[in-house]
């Protein structure tokens, strides 16, 4: 036998790991193998045929009916090469995969293979915690799977938390007709994952009964066995005692075989003697008959290898000690001792599990809790030392040492932290008792860290943990203190209020010691992000550098990338808009180039670059970077992005001369995407979205739904906070100016929010806030004040190039009539001017009559068709037609030439 190396031994020696977390997961990811002498149960495979006609097909049954080797059986008869073939997936699920996160990323490794591009953003999304945008970014890749698609998931009834389960249910109920899912349980499987499916047909179900084995069944499964020999009495006996179960019957075949004298238990009188009828469980006690006739190396091997999941020679040998475990296990496989290999890299076994349970039950009853902690202190070891951190911390807590895992995780938790492994390291957390982090601050502040940003409410939670925890200790660690400090400034932040923000983070942040760089980055991006109570003259742009420089010194990308945002943003605000799209640029292309893999905040810089293309109204450009936006948007299930990229995109159309009227569909699909919205928002970004559907509402002419999408705030310049982000500012003044509400009680507001603007030089928000407070004057008929506050505006517009801020202004052009400058008089001239519609002279006749196939709902294949050209001259011709039109697909095409009135439907 080939002899093999500890892991300790590699490890000291340097060479490569045996076993990583992907290898372990693997296991998870593969349908049992199926033996050469398997019985044929044609009755159970033809009912379950049925699962191609079903949506979802439950199988409930106890351990040991074959369920996971029926479903296997099912899996393996699959042909996905033939036409209309199925492809299969496998999952096996277990303990700590009853968790949101964890489960979606098992999911996500095992459709991995079969949508890979969608699997690589659910995994990103899954880091960051997004959930639910990770499974809509599954569910939108089997979409576009190339082939029909079986899910099985196998050992489901691990999955007990409610949260858990509606991740799979949500899966089911909104995965495309072309996917089925079949889930082995041993328990009832929750009603939300059945009710409506049972309801609508489309729920197929296989209990125990159906399991039962038949006469001919324990007939063909005795003939397996040369050493039994069963007479009619007996096997009908064999089949009242053991009630159908296969796992059952297995073991007294295997019992019987084993003892020579086999003859003398042919009888039916003899088998019941040999059963003994008794409390014990038949399976229990059958297979401690088995065990008894076992050399003891096995059995005792056998026993301390009952604490592992999966079984490897290498970490048996390093839990047992025992040098010949490969020689151990190749004999249990021929004994058919109730394990069976993973098709993996062929070294990987699993035990069945109610063989796995005896053992366990009576390894407990033979070690005392010290053994068996050793046996699963082995076990952490030896997946440590292969660099499977997860593995380890789960057998340390299951061997009762969730101390000893507290201390391994605190070791590595905050550079898992700084390399933005989020939802790696949640999970880890979650893994251990809450009163075992109690006792280590320091974990419970990485764990506060993973929330800043995202997730206001986990912020709150976890703070008030920490809080408790810290009160009660003697003494506590500079450290710890201005890192609790900085998270609770956040906290503020994230709650909308900026008041007392600014100050206390440069505070906090000059008092810190050099080596708390995280807690300075955070510290200096606070200051930054508080605007608003900057004092003149405050070096911002310093600030910004302090706050690079410490994150780069912690090593936290994520965090240098939040930087770069703000100063983006703050360029734009001072009206610097080509430092701005610069910077977007470069932001952009960082992480494109995987230079920061682990993120995934594009969406933030192409919104921002949109936004500024548009104040120099080149709506064209700014449509397309909010497409991309709302397409991204769309696939990670971010119902505020999508909101905002979607009426941004809308406020570009009217723009560029296009018709837009939103349908009562569209209305509802937005409503919906409220409801859904995340939670956590903060009330600055929820300001940012309705903002743009306020302005696309007033565009369409529409005043009534701009207040409606005003309501969403649920504020009013009375109750909001006067330190509000001014996105919220803006929001308000212009939902109360444009429909002529409280206007003599918004002049303080915008005498208080210009000043602010110029002290900041913030030129953005001044130009908002002037051409605001310009109608608000035309209104209460001070006109001569009008024109003041309309030629300030309009120096920052001649300057900042943001024109279009005034373009979307008409109400204020009496005005600026009256204003009698140059750059004045060329405004009007341009506000005057009608909109353009997008030129279709210039169309050839081929590319017309392509247009007309399209009007009529023909595809490009049938349009090749009847023009007997081929499909790739017909996308040329489009992206010629699309480029004269102005539009970017074939429905903006279609609905500009009915616009048009080219031809009649």
């Amino acid at each position: 036998m080939k002899e093999r190396v500890a892991p300790s031994v590699q490890a000291r020696e340097g060479a490569v790991p045996l076993a990583s977390l992907s290898t372990v997961l693997s296991t998870k990811l593969t349908p049992p193998s199926l033996s050469a002498g398997q019985i044929e149960r044609q009755r159970l495979m033809a009912q379950l045929a049925g699962w191609r006609t079903h949506r979802l097909t439950v199988i409930t049954a106890p351990a040991g009916y074959g369920k996971s080797t029926l479903a296997a059986q099912c899996v393996h008869a699959i042909e996905p090469h033939s036409p209309g073939g199925f492809c299969a997936v496998w999952l096996t699920l277990d303990a700590a995969d009853d968790e949101p996160a964890q489960l979606l990323a098992c999911l996500t490794a095992a459709l991995a293979a079969v949508i890979p591009a969608s699997a690589a953003v659910a995994k990103s999304l899954i880091n960051q915690n997004r959930v639910q945008a990770a499974l809509h970014a599954l569910l939108v890749g089997l979409e576009h799977s190339p082939a029909p698609l079986l899910v099985v998931l196998d050992d489901f009834q691990h999955i007990r938390s409610p949260a858990a389960q509606q991740v799979v249910a949500s899966a089911v109920e909104r995965s495309p007709a072309s996917c089925r899912w079949m889930v082995l349980t041993r328990h009832a499987p929750p009603a939300k994952l059945i009710g409506k499916l049972r309801v609508q047909d489309q729920l197929l179900e296989l209990n125990a009964d159906a399991f039962r084995l038949s006469h001919a069944e324990i007939n063909a499964l005795v003939a397996r066995f040369a050493e039994v020999d069963l007479d009619a009495a007996a096997i009908d006996l064999l089949v009242q005692r053991a009630q159908g179960w296969i796992a059952a019957v297995h073991l007294v075949l295997l019992s019987l075989n084993r003892i020579k004298s086999s003859l003398a238990l042919r009888t039916a009188q003899n088998l019941f003697g040999h059963l003994r009828d008794g409390n014990r469980l038949l399976a229990e006690y059958l297979t401690a008959e088995v065990l008894t006739v076992l050399p003891d190396s096995l059995r005792t091997f056998l026993l301390q290898c009952s604490i592992l999941d999966r079984l490897h020679p290498d970490l048996c040998r390093a839990v047992t000690g025992q040098e010949e475990s490969a020689f151990l296990l190749e004999q249990a496989m021929e004994e058919q001792l109730f394990i069976r290999a993973l098709v993996t890299d062929g070294e990987w076994y699993e035990l069945h599990q109610l063989f796995r349970d005896l053992l366990r039950r009576t390894l407990r009853l033979q070690r005392s809790p010290a053994q068996l902690q050793l046996l699963y202190q082995k076990a952490a070891d030896w997946h440590l030392a292969c660099g499977d951190m997860a593995q380890a911390l789960h057998y340390l807590v299951a061997g009762g040492t969730p101390e000893r895992a507290a201390s391994l995780l605190a070791n590595h938790a905050r550079s898992i932290l700084l390399n933005n492994r989020q939802a790696e390291l949640r999970h880890w957390f979650n893994l251990l008792p809450a009163a075992t982090l109690d006792t280590h601050p320091q974990l419970l502040l990485d764990r506060a860290w993973l929330s800043v940003v995202n997730d206001l409410d986990e912020l709150r939670a976890v703070l008030a943990r920490v809080d408790a925890v810290m009160a009660a200790l003697p003494s506590l660690p500079a450290a710890w203190q201005d890192e609790l400090a900085t998270l609770h400034i956040w906290q503020r932040m994230m709650s909308g209020s900026q008041a007392g923000v600014y100050e206390d983070a440069l505070a906090t942040a000059t008092r810190l010691a050099p080596e708390s760089a995280l807690a300075r980055g955070w510290c200096g991006l606070a200051a930054l992000l508080t605007r608003s109570a900057q004092p003149a003259g405050a070096p911002v742009a310093a600030y910004a550098q302090e706050a690079a420089s410490a994150f780069t010194a912690a090593g936290y990308d994520f965090g240098s990338l939040l930087v770069t945002g703000w100063q983006a943003e703050y360029s734009a605000l001072i009206g610097d808009a080509p430092a701005a799209l610069a910077l977007c640029e470069r932001s952009h292309q960082l992480i494109l180039s995987q230079q920061y893999p682990a993120l995934h905040e594009r969406g933030y810089f192409d919104f921002l670059a949109g936004e500024v293309y548009y104040w120099l109204d080149r709506p064209q450009d700014a449509a397309a970077y909010f497409q991309r936006v709302l397409d991204d948007a769309r696939t990670r299930s971010e119902a505020m992005s999508t909101l905002r990229a979607s009426a941004a995109l809308q406020v570009c159309e009217v723009a560029l001369g296009r018709s837009l009227t939103p349908t009562d569909a569209d209305c509802a699909e937005e409503a919906e995407l409220w409801q859904r919205a995340e939670q956590g928002c903060s009330v600055g970004f929820k300001s940012r979205v309705v903002l743009w559907q306020i302005q696309r509402w007033l565009l369409l002419g529409q005043p009534a739904e701009a207040w409606g999408a005003y309501q969403q705030l649920r504020l009013s310049p009375e109750t909001a906070a006067v330190d509000a982000p001014e996105a919220l500012w803006v929001a308000i003044l212009l939902a109360n100016v444009a429909l002529g509400r409280n206007l003599a009680t918004l002049t303080p507001h915008f005498e208080r929010l210009t000043a602010q603007s110029e002290r900041n030089n913030l030129r953005l928000t001044a130009i908002r806030v002037r051409l605001l407070w310009v109608h608000q004057q035309q209104q209460l008929g001070f006109h001569h004040r009008a024109r003041t506050i309309l030629r300030q505006a309009l120096r920052d517009i001649e300057v900042t190039g943001y024109v279009r801020l005034l373009l979307d202004a008409p109400a204020i052009l009496p005005t600026l009539r009256a204003v009698d400058t140059h750059y004045a008089r060329t405004l009007v001239t341009r506000l005057d001017a009608p909109a353009a519609l997008p030129r279709y002279e210039n169309l050839t006749k081929q590319e017309l009559t392509i247009l007309r196939h399209l009007v009529n709902g023909a595809k490009i294949t049938e349009i090749a068709q009847a023009l007997v050209i081929s499909q790739g001259t017909v996308k040329w011709h489009l992206t010629n037609l699309y480029t004269k039109l102005g539009v970017k697909n074939q429905r903006e095409a279609v609905a500009l030439a009915l616009r048009l009135r080219l031809f009649a439907r």
